[in-house]
């Protein structure tokens, strides 16, 4: 059963991903994955976000993978496209700090309820993501471009 879910879930991020190449599929996993894709850069009319290059825009460009690959859409909004349950997530990177998004990440139950004043007292309806701290570490990377 857990190898017909990693390799839908490689199927399902491949054909997201388009320019994704993974290096070997039996070897992706959510804590490995950082670490076994080759990522193309977009080119600079491809309309993404601002230049990226060297091993900065990889590692944003990694994030916004992971992102998908958790399935963050599902609850999120990034430029109208995903869920409209959830926090829209445009402009997040001008909004929060790279810690309040990496403490999010962490633990989204204990952030809610140490900082009920950003949350406007609102319950925590984050599911844990379950992401080692590298994973987190890109994601935020990624989310911090979204300015």
């Amino acid at each position: 059963m857990k190898k017909y879910i990693h390799a839908l879930l490689v199927s399902v991020l491949a054909a997201l991903q388009g320019p994704l190449a993974f290096a070997e599929e039996s070897s992706v996993s959510p804590a490995s994955m950082h670490k076994s894709i080759n990522v193309r850069t977009p080119s600079p009319t491809s309309g993404q976000h601002a230049k990226k290059t060297g091993r900065q825009g990889k590692a944003v460009l990694q994030g916004k993978t992971l992102y998908k690959m958790y399935d963050c859409a599902a609850c999120h909004s990034i430029r109208g496209a995903g869920c409209k349950e959830g926090v829209p997530l445009d402009g997040i990177g001008s909004r929060r700090s790279q810690r309040f998004l990496t403490e999010q990440l962490q633990d989204p139950e204990e952030h809610v309820a140490k900082n009920t004043k950003a949350f406007r007292g609102d319950p925590n309806l984050m599911p844990h993501p379950h992401m080692d701290d590298q994973e987190i570490k890109l994601v935020v990377k990624y989310l911090m471009t979204l300015r």
